[in-house]
């Protein structure tokens, strides 16, 4: 197997191979629920060896934090200054107000998909997070918004998607099945309102993965066409601070654009 230095050096080369496609170095962190693939101690022991990276090709960091403590919190502390210099976005971010906090401190951007909406807890501190922090994503194929997480209440209800096949009629005295789950009618979803038709993408038939094919969802499969989910959720929670949806949709993306030297942005 190869050195940790050797995958480095790898690491390394690939960076300045392909420096005009490269947006940042990561996806790196730490992460305490899964200690079965690499043990705490080995986390702590090399992460710190991708600042050294993101510091030499002037990249940001996309990070990983889950279930951490104050470790996490303490290394990025200790490289403060690559922070500063080269940015970073804790994606998926789960945690509560007081950890968010600790990461804006920090000089972090925070990445939003639906695992970092599956509580009143996590809504609370969405809501926290500066407009100019704030960045979206849908951590595909995984981290979709799911009848049981808090946010589903706030998605604007969704049309039968075309092509999809209608329920079944029932048996003589049989039940009628169970229709799709539908989002409830939280007030907040309705701020969305006649911009839903114009801003969200069609229904997409979901389909089986041995049925798939091409303009179809698969089921139970998270998709990047799914961020539109997500949007409608935040914007529901900060409709209040701006102007409508289509401000805070320039906001995200001008800084993604930032984050990443994309567009107008771009680095040499």
């Amino acid at each position: 197997a190869p050195t940790p230095e050797a995958y480095l050096d790898a690491l390394d080369k690939l960076i300045a191979d392909n420096r005009d496609v490269v947006r940042a170095v990561g996806e790196c962190g730490l992460d305490y629920d899964r200690t079965h693939f690499c043990p705490a101690d080995v986390q702590r022991r090399f992460f710190p060896l991708h600042f050294q990276l993101a510091a030499k090709h002037g990249l940001p960091m996309f990070l990983h934090d889950r279930n951490t403590g104050e470790d996490f919190a303490s290394i990025m502390r200790e490289h403060a200054d690559v922070v500063a210099r080269c940015g970073g976005v804790v994606h998926s971010f789960t945690g509560d107000v007081g950890e968010l906090r600790a990461l804006l401190k920090l000089g972090l951007y925070i990445g939003v998909n639906g695992c970092s909406l599956k509580t009143d807890e996590n809504l609370r501190a969405v809501s926290e997070i500066p407009l100019d922090k704030l960045m979206l994503e849908t951590d595909a194929p995984w981290c979709d918004i799911r009848p049981t997480h808090a946010s589903f209440a706030l998605r604007w209800p969704r049309p039968q998607a075309a092509g999809a096949k209608a329920a079944p009629a029932p048996k003589k005295g049989g039940k009628a099945p169970p229709p799709p789950p539908q989002p409830p009618q939280d007030p907040r979803s309705q701020k969305l309102g006649a911009f839903a038709a114009e801003l969200l993408p069609p229904p997409l038939e979901s389909v089986k993965p041995e049925r798939y094919k091409p303009g179809c969802l698969v089921r139970g499969r998270n998709e990047p066409c799914c961020i539109a989910d997500v949007f409608e959720v935040v914007y529901a929670l900060r409709a209040s601070e701006v102007e409508g949806p289509v401000q805070l949709a320039d906001l995200v993306h001008a800084t993604t654009e930032r984050v990443f030297r994309l567009g107008a942005n771009e680095q040499p």
